[in-house]
């Protein structure tokens, strides 16, 4: 079985990079992660995506202004993310969008939008946007640009396949800050898994992705 692969990178190196996250904030997550307003379905799936773990691994605080990009239709690591950081924090959602034409992609889009109005008190807060090359950019206001995280899950191969995978690690390297942090996990395929066939299959070799992030500027931290 092929692995999954979590990375971190920055925009810039910076001493004191926060890897490590408090057990008060351990315990914000774990209580984002198994919330009321989760599926028992989508919490039973914590056991195999650990979001808790991920996140902590990310550096994640709750005060910090993220983008979740491609969140997709249903929203899996954005129920997380809105309830632990609606309080003190702000969440950007990037989602892809129908302006290519593909109906799969303004389906998903409306989806998930529909999921997000449905409740309010856990997603009234989250700045809601489309990324969509090449037709769709964000527009975001000033009190949520320069961003201190932004984070994808299980989206790159889905770039290859379509040709957009430079403009997208470029497009997440434009809303970070200096010194701000990509977190991302993909399908971890074996070494020679570097081609678009290979995207196909959902899985990537680790270099692959680590090289379209240094190519838009992010350097690897762990």
């Amino acid at each position: 079985m092929r692995s999954v692969l979590h990375v971190i990178l920055a925009t810039t190196v910076f001493l004191n990079l926060p890897l490590s996250v408090s057990a008060d904030e351990t315990e914000r997550l774990t209580k984002a992660a198994t919330g009321a307003h989760r599926s028992d379905k989508n919490i039973a799936r914590n056991d195999w995506r650990h979001p808790v773990e991920t996140l902590k691994f990310f550096g994640i605080k709750h005060d910090m202004k993220v983008a979740e990009v491609w969140p997709g239709s249903r929203g899996w690591y954005t129920e997380v993310l809105a309830a632990y950081l609606k309080e003190n924090g702000t969440l950007v959602t990037l989602n892809y969008d129908g302006s290519t034409g593909r109906d799969y992609f303004d389906r998903g889009d409306k989806k998930f939008r529909e999921k997000l109005a449905a409740n309010p008190d856990v997603y009234g807060n989250v700045v809601v946007g489309n990324l969509m090359p090449p037709n769709t950019y964000p527009d975001l206001d000033d009190d949520v640009e320069d961003l201190d995280m932004v984070v994808t899950f299980r989206n790159i191969h889905n770039w290859v396949r379509n040709g957009i995978a430079e403009e997208m690690f470029q497009q997440m390297h434009s809303l970070l800050k200096p010194g701000g942090i990509l977190g991302l996990v993909a399908h971890r395929g074996t070494p020679e898994m570097t081609e678009k066939e290979h995207a196909a299959t959902g899985y990537l070799a680790e270099s692959v992705i680590i090289s379209l992030a240094e190519r838009s500027g992010f350097e690897l931290v762990d």
